[in-house]
């Protein structure tokens, strides 16, 4: 299952509220078969480099996201530390960074 779609259904008192559901992977090939996401730029751009990475440490971009996620759990571990709760529990883990980025001068 893939969560991906946003849609707004009803709870049970009738009133609307956005969230995502999951759609197996069949029907996500479906979706993406049609437009808009078979129109879509990204997404080509995405599922062609998708399809020509060995595996997920060639993915152009990957160290880049790693970083900002760092920063993300940083960024809420201090949050939560000045304020006192915690959002979600567990451990913050960080994403693996395959190829560390050459910094800029």
């Amino acid at each position: 299952m893939l969560a991906l779609f946003p849609e707004q259904p009803h709870d049970v008192f009738g009133e609307k509220q956005e969230e995502r559901y999951a759609v197996s992977s069949y029907e996500f090939k479906e979706r993406l078969a049609v437009p808009p996401l078979a129109n879509s730029e990204a997404v080509q751009q995405s599922l062609g480099a998708l399809r020509t990475a060995a595996d997920d440490g060639d993915l152009p971009g990957r160290a880049r996201l790693a970083q900002a996620q760092h920063h993300l759990v940083d960024l809420l571990r201090h949050v939560e530390g000045k304020e006192g709760y915690c959002l979600f529990p567990g451990e913050r883990k960080k994403a693996l960074v395959v190829q560390p980025l050459a910094k800029e001068e």
